[in-house]
């Protein structure tokens, strides 16, 4: 009887840590964390809401005005840029667009847009036009340094 009782003991201890440690693992993966600090948060915010309410003119402005241009980390610099950018695009201000584009992608060269952005027909086209560039001209230097030494 006391074998048996001892048995229960363990089946019941051992189910009870089984559920918990399956519990564990049924929660929501964390989030990674922002790359942006909370003030360019606010600020991606304000670009964010002009863009959506099509005031580009507005947000073109904003973008020039904005002390994070100049402080801010390398990843609020270039989401605010692929926003001038998309509002020049729309406004049909290519020629603008490109070196928005242009501008961005010399500062962060890896960057690519997502798939719907990529395949947008205003701004897509110029966006991998500009991206070329970038990416010949910095092969270009490569080739320059690779041969120096």
């Amino acid at each position: 009887m006391k074998y048996s009782s001892k048995k229960s003991f363990s089946l019941l201890t051992g189910s009870i840590l089984l559920s918990l440690a399956l519990s564990a693992c049924t929660t929501a993966p964390k989030e990674p964390p922002s790359p942006y600090s909370p003030e360019e948060e606010v600020a991606l915010e304000a670009i964010k809401t002009e863009f959506a309410n099509g005031n580009y003119k507005t947000l073109i402005t904003q973008i020039k005005a904005e002390p994070l241009m100049l402080t801010g980390s390398l990843a609020f610099r270039t989401e605010a840029l692929k926003f001038q950018a998309f509002s020049e695009c729309v406004s049909k201000r290519r020629t603008a667009c490109g070196k928005t584009f242009n501008k961005m992608l010399s500062g962060n060269p890896d960057y690519t847009l997502d798939p719907a952005e990529s395949t947008h027909p205003t701004w897509g086209p110029v966006f991998e036009r500009e991206n070329k560039k970038v990416q010949v001209s910095r092969l270009r230097v490569e080739k320059q340094l690779s041969s120096q030494k």
